[in-house]
């Protein structure tokens, strides 16, 4: 042992002429030197373990809203990482957020230049364009491999991530399909996807306009129609939008708009019925109307409510075989929209019911007792009932009514030998067999022929 012991130091020395302490030193530099030799050829490998990849966006997050044309660029290690495989999907929304699809977007990664000691790889197209476009939603997957350790069975990192991120989105109307039909005086009301800074518009037939956006609720905008045509339609076109985000319309959207038409008196289809009331049909639903009447009569007004295209006019205690004019001078649609044109026309109230035969006649004697009192009417009466009230045999006798014609009533008594006296009363409206007659004009004269109801 004491042999051994001397013989190694003798031979170090012989081959390293120097002292114990300063051989001692040289053994530890060489273990130092081993380690850091060893952590070099580790650490490529721990820092794309550890540090997993960056993608960085022209300087925003990943969360926010950016212009198309931002570049993507994913960051990673310069040495140990690698990307094995990427892919980028759109989401196609609605103008109300809502997904309709997901498509595949044809991406690559290209070198770019980027920090030091750092691999800068900037996404685009397979054929080299822009990989991103206005109002889309994305999710950009990478599968990032990095290199195996030593002492490793397997690689080891990131592995696949995701990040998703949107793109500006751009003024878009959310209008309904169809025609947009305005109240009188109404507003064109626009709604948006999105705030708006400002729009700009056209309309065919020309006409002026004016447009003004929501303050508080930017996403609404109203176009003003100045002095339209009652009852036409114009076409609104959005020529251009911008959005509080910068965004612009990517196309010009038209809009299809009918404004309010007043109400119009359909005076041909005027008719009386039961000798007082007056029926106006109208185009449309009806708010109100004004009239006068010439010579004047008491009346009233009223509309249906079951149909608001029906008007009455109820005459009170007019004169029978009389005319009277009428004139529409004012009405307001449902809609708001007021009369254009007044409108005239003219109604004549039946005449008065004649008798033109009365049997046995007046003063006659010698009257058989089974012989039947007979009175013929001018025409077919409708209130057969009403007729026969209007009958006074004095003194009063019992009998009963019989109606052989339309024209003609038949009174049998029972009882005879006394003198008797028959006294029609007047005749009431809506007793004959029709209502009257009623003419209309207005700015065109259009006569109404009044088509009489069928005694029963």
């Amino acid at each position: 042992m004491l042999g051994t012991r001397s013989v190694v130091p003798r031979a170090v020395r012989v081959l390293f002429p120097v002292g114990r302490r300063t051989l001692a030193r040289l053994l530890l530099a060489a273990v130092l030197l081993a380690f850091l030799l060893a952590a070099v050829a580790l650490a490529p490998a721990l820092v794309a373990t550890l540090v997993p990849p960056e993608i960085s966006i022209a300087g925003v997050t990943a969360e926010m809203a950016m212009a198309p044309d931002t570049p993507v660029t994913v960051s990673l290690p310069a040495v140990g990482a690698t990307v094995r495989d990427v892919s980028l999907h759109e989401s196609l929304r609605d103008a109300r957020g809502t997904v309709l699809a997901e498509r595949a977007v044809p991406v690559r990664l290209v070198a770019a230049a980027g920090p030091a000691l750092r691999t800068t790889l900037r996404l685009e197209r397979t054929d080299g364009g822009s990989p991103l476009d206005y109002d889309g939603f994305y999710r950009l997957t990478l599968d990032v491999e990095t290199q195996a350790l030593p002492f490793a069975q397997a690689t080891v990192g990131p592995g696949v991530q995701e990040y998703r991120f949107a793109t500006l989105t751009t003024p878009r109307l959310l209008a309904d399909a169809g025609v947009a039909r305005l109240r009188y005086e109404e507003p064109l009301t626009l709604r948006w996807n999105s705030p708006l800074a400002d729009l700009r518009v056209a309309v065919t037939p020309p006409l002026p306009t004016g447009v003004r956006i929501d303050p508080i609720h930017r996403e609404m905008a109203y176009v003003d129609l100045i002095g339209p045509e009652q009852g036409r339609r114009y076409e609104v076109r959005v020529t251009e939008a911008w959005g509080r985000n910068g965004a612009q319309l990517l196309a010009p959207v038209p809009v299809i708009v009918e404004t309010a038409a007043g109400p119009k008196p359909l005076v041909s289809l005027v008719r009386l019925e039961q000798g007082n009331r007056i029926v106006l049909p109208w185009d449309g639903p009806l708010a109100a109307f004004t009239y006068t009447i010439v010579p004047p009569v008491a009346s009233t007004a009223s509309i249906d409510s079951s149909d608001r295209r029906s008007s009455y006019v109820l005459l009170d205690g007019p004169k029978q075989g009389q005319e009277y004019h009428v004139a529409i001078t004012g009405a307001v649609g449902v809609n708001g929209a007021p009369l254009e044109e007044t409108a005239e026309f003219t109604v004549a109230t039946p005449a008065p019911l004649q008798i033109t035969e009365v049997s046995p006649v007046d003063t006659e004697f010698g009257v058989r007792l089974d012989r039947a009192i007979s009175i013929t009417f001018g025409e077919p009466i409708l209130d057969r009932a009403a007729a026969q009230a209007a009958i006074i045999i004095t003194p009063s006798q019992s009998g009963r009514f019989e109606w052989p014609r339309p024209t003609a009533s038949a009174s049998c008594p029972r009882e005879n030998g006394l003198p008797w006296r028959i006294s029609p009363c007047k005749s009431r409206p809506g007793h004959g067999a029709h209502g009257g007659r009623a003419k209309a004009t207005s700015r065109r004269p259009s006569p109404s022929p009044f088509l009489p109801s069928r005694a029963r």
